[in-house]
C-alpha cells in the first residue's frame, strides 16, 4: 500500500498509487475523484476508465467557497481508502475485484 501524495496541477490534484493514478477536479458546482491505472494503454483507455470510475460530489461551491477544502478532502480519504484495501460503500466502482459490465 503507497500512502498517496498529492499534487496539484492546474485546479486539479494528483497522486500515484501502486497500480492507479488518483484525479481530483473540481468546479463551481462540483467535486470529482476518478482514477486510471498507470500501466494504461493510451488515451482513450485514461479516459473510460477514468469515466466508469468518477465519484461526483455536487455543490455550491463557488457561492460557499469554504465547503469545498472538507470535500476535497474527504475525497483524498476515499482514494487513500482505496489504496490502502478498503471498498468506498455506495460506489460499486470503487469496490475492490468489481467489474463493470462489457468490460
Amino acid at each position: 500500500m503507497t500512502a498517496l501524495a498529492w499534487h496539484t496541477l492546474g485546479g486539479d490534484q494528483l497522486a500515484a498509487g501502486d497500480d492507479w493514478m488518483y484525479v481530483i477536479a473540481h468546479d463551481d458546482g462540483q467535486a470529482v475523484l476518478t482514477r486510471y491505472l498507470l500501466d494504461a494503454a493510451d488515451h482513450a483507455d485514461v479516459a473510460r476508465q477514468a469515466a466508469l470510475n468518477a465519484i461526483q460530489l455536487g455543490g455550491a461551491y463557488g457561492a460557499v467557497p469554504e465547503a469545498l477544502p472538507p470535500v476535497l478532502d474527504r475525497l483524498k480519504q476515499a482514494a487513500q481508502q482505496y489504496e490502502s484495501g478498503i471498498d468506498i460503500a455506495g460506489h460499486r466502482a470503487w469496490w475492490h475485484g468489481y467489474v463493470p459490465e462489457g468490460s
